[in-house]
């Protein structure tokens, strides 16, 4: 008998899910796929399940529903840890720098196939590190699923997951009254708390109730936190302190305007070039007095209105907004852009202004959480709230890197100015979201994941999000989470599929 598998999200982790637990395993499982939303990918507010974000933008802004997820949306840099992540050589960074390292050339394969070469750890020397964006026409990677793979998919779209069924041996047990109560609270905590099955309904109220073995959620970090938060609520079996608490993200900010300096920090060329259709970057890994972690990086072009236009519409958050005349005054720079990506394979700096911009992870722990609002959505259901802000700590670490990065700029002789403002309330001059930390994977009791990506106190239940990671550190962490998918294909589930063939031979016997 197959492994029954639900998989609660189709966006960028559950599509990658799903293309590996069927290329690996086949015919050995049934799996089904709950989306909330469609093949157009649509934002918090056209979804209905707005959140209470305060001056939080990574909901509102920085995530998006239906197939592919919010990475169908932005695309993104495909950037792993390593050690320079860790460098207080902490226990569970250990844990993720090893994962990383171990998987990272599969994840390149599945996501980028030859580009794979240009992203070789040789790249990544002293406090350089190299990224590469997925392709316009591949960062949608529900696409890359093939009609082989979603033939063996009951893939079930506009229907939003609002309850969790559990097993109801311990329910029997509270109800068995001759039996002393020290004896039935000894009982029912080593009897495992298992899903039995995940109830959706869509937009019209339509409910139905989806059976599985193993169940996966995938459905983005606020998401995915929101759904634990409410399981958690009624049938409290979560155990771990940690749920929805430090909520961390890279705090984003312009430094350095940069007047008329080619984009070299150092020894290091920041000018990205293009390899087999691929945009490959180049950022500074930067680091505070306290080692809080974060990279410098170069924005582009931001003063020619034609192409800010254009990279927006691109990433889907606007319309063309500019006119005929603004055409005609960036004709220069279309020309020369044009001409450096198609012959020369590499992106144009406009008479070589640019600015030198900051993202630097926000401390953990921290004081920042996600928790349910009594806000409802559309579908009756309770709305996550962010409780997020940036604290003067990060306004010290900021100030720390900016000096030493104005120290270098100095002493090459560079023309710029400084541009950063520290009242800045939200920290996010562009539209960047890593959330982090509020549904963690550690070794610690606190850690609401354990090592294998399951929730800790559910025996049938494993999440995938950047969330799973105590900080964002110096990369923009999606492709890092692969790596924990591949992991668990190779380890975990490979086990489960294992045991379920023995008990299925046993019974035969």
């Amino acid at each position: 008998m197959a492994t029954k598998i639900c998989i609660i999200g189709c966006g960028t982790y559950g599509a990658y899910l799903t293309r590996g637990l069927v290329e690996k395993f086949g015919n050995d499982i049934e799996l089904t796929v709950i989306e909330m939303g469609n093949e157009k990918t649509k934002s918090e507010s056209e979804m209905g399940v707005t959140a209470d974000s305060g001056v939080a933008r990574a909901a509102e802004k920085g995530r998006y529903f239906g197939l592919g997820g919010t990475s169908a949306r932005w695309g993104g840099q495909v950037l792993f840890f390593d050690e320079r992540d860790n460098p207080k050589n902490e226990a569970d960074w250990h844990t993720i720098v090893e994962v990383n390292n171990q998987y990272k050339n599969r994840v390149l394969q599945n996501l980028l196939g030859d580009t794979v070469k240009i992203a070789d750890e040789s790249d990544n020397k002293g406090n350089e590190k190299t990224g590469i964006w997925l392709k316009y026409t591949k960062r949608n990677i529900f696409k890359s699923l093939d009609k082989s793979v979603l033939k063996q998919v009951q893939l079930i779209k506009n229907q939003r997951v609002t309850g969790f069924v559990f097993n109801d041996v311990k329910n029997k047990i509270d109800n068995y009254q001759d039996v002393a109560h020290q004896s039935i609270h000894g009982l029912k905590s080593v009897i495992p708390s298992k899903i039995e099955a995940v109830l959706c309904q869509n937009t019209e109220g339509v409910s139905q109730r989806i059976d599985a073995d193993v169940f996966y959620l995938t459905a983005g970090a606020i998401e995915s936190c929101r759904l634990l938060l409410a399981l958690n609520s009624v049938h409290n079996v979560i155990k771990s302190n940690d749920l929805g608490k430090h909520y961390g993200d890279h705090l984003s900010v312009e430094l350095f305007k940069i007047k008329g300096h080619k984009p070299v920090i150092g020894t290091t060329n920041l000018l990205p070039t293009i390899v087999n259709g691929s945009l490959v970057t180049k950022r500074l890994i930067v680091a505070d007095r306290h080692q809080r972690i974060g990279f410098a990086h170069p924005i582009f072009n931001k003063e020619v209105k034609v192409f800010t236009s254009i990279k927006r519409l691109l990433f889907g958050q606007q319309q063309l907004d500019f006119k005929v005349k603004d055409i005609f005054d960036g004709l220069e720079f279309l020309v020369r852009f044009a001409f450096s990506v198609f012959f020369l394979k590499k992106m144009y700096a406009h008479r070589n202004n640019w600015s030198l911009q900051l993202d630097i992870e926000q401390a953990y722990p921290n004081d920042n959480s996600i928790d349910l609002s009594e806000k409802m959505d559309k579908y009756g259901q309770k709305a996550a709230r962010l409780n997020w802000k940036v604290s003067e700590s990060d306004k010290r670490a900021i100030e720390d890197i900016k000096n030493d990065l104005q120290t270098i700029l100095d002493k090459q002789g560079v023309d710029y100015t400084v541009v950063y403002d520290p009242n800045i309330e939200a920290m996010k001059i562009e539209d960047v979201y890593h959330p982090v930390g509020f549904i963690r994977l550690g070794h610690d009791e606190n850690a609401v994941l354990d090592p294998d990506c399951r929730v800790k106190g559910i025996d049938n239940l494993y999440h995938f999000s950047t969330a799973m990671f105590p900080s964002a550190k110096s990369i923009n962490p999606t492709a890092a989470a692969f790596c924990f998918i591949e992991q668990h294909l190779n380890t975990v589930f490979t086990r489960i599929i294992k045991g379920k063939i023995t008990k299925n031979v046993l019974e035969m016997a």
